[in-house]
């Protein structure tokens, strides 16, 4: 699952013409952390309200953060269910690589 998000937002990106980083923090993809924050800036979000840096900034660092930890018996992943995760992803990795190659 998080193989094809970032197979998916890799090709998004190269269709707009903007490769190189790839996550939350792309300016260009709308839905991301760095579009939205972009979209505030020049008054495009929801209502059309713009808002300023320092409002921005200040609305930014004053939220606060509450962590919940839970365990339910579905949610527990096992260590060697872990290992072939990453073994999977390895394998997903190095194919696109080949793809990408020729």
């Amino acid at each position: 699952e998080a193989h094809q998000r970032c197979r998916r937002l890799k090709l998004d990106l190269t269709k707009e013409g903007a490769e190189g980083s790839l996550g939350a923090l792309h300016e260009t993809k709308s839905d991301s952390t760095a579009g939205v924050l972009r979209q505030f800036l020049d008054g495009k979000a929801e209502g059309g309200q713009q808002v300023s840096k320092d409002e921005l900034f200040q609305s930014l660092t004053s939220q606060t953060v509450e962590i919940v930890l839970t365990a339910h018996p579905t949610q527990v992943n096992r260590r060697t269910l872990l290992e072939k995760h990453s073994r999977v992803q390895k394998i997903l990795n190095e194919a696109d690589s080949l793809r990408e190659t020729g």
